[in-house]
């Protein structure tokens, strides 16, 4: 089931990184000061979401401790 979500994976990351600085936005209006976000990063979606969690912890440094984790065995998931 994983994969096959997985294979739909959009080619353009604008709609992910819109989703994510929503989500980050929400957050700081409710009073959140730190959130982690997990990443995954395998064989289908490459760095993808590594690089969009990044630049939206970049953007959003004065506003929110952004801590980046996931499984980053690389073209291997541990779980």
């Amino acid at each position: 089931m994983t994969a096959a979500a997985k294979a739909r994976f959009p080619t353009s990351l604008d709609n992910l990184y819109e989703r994510g600085k929503r989500l980050v936005i929400e957050s700081v209006q409710y009073g959140v000061t730190s959130m982690r976000a997990h990443v995954e990063v395998d064989e289908i979606v490459n760095l993808q979401c590594l690089h969009v969690a990044l630049r939206l912890k970049r953007e959003f440094v004065d506003l929110c401790d952004i801590q980046v984790a996931g499984p980053f065995s690389v073209f291997r998931p541990i779980y």
